[in-house]
């Protein structure tokens, strides 16, 4: 069976799959090398919340609109 290793080398897009380099992966989520003594894998820590419900940071006047610019090539 052969041995399955974090992907150290980040992500690789420029080979299929099956003839990765070593310590590379196709496809990654949320994951990351850390180094506290030893290089070993971990996942990303989850982000801070920032504001509270419909408020922005610091902001005492709620959120009353938002929109979605997309552009057609």
């Amino acid at each position: 069976m052969p041995e399955i290793l974090f992907p150290f080398n980040g992500k690789n897009r420029g080979y299929p799959t099956s003839k990765q380099p070593q310590a590379t992966a196709y496809d990654l989520l949320n994951v990351r090398p850390r180094h506290d003594g030893r290089l070993r894998g971990g996942k990303r820590p989850a982000l801070d919340k920032w504001g509270a419900g419909v408020q922005i940071g610091g902001s005492t006047e709620p959120v009353v609109a938002m929109c979605v610019v997309s552009t057609v090539n």
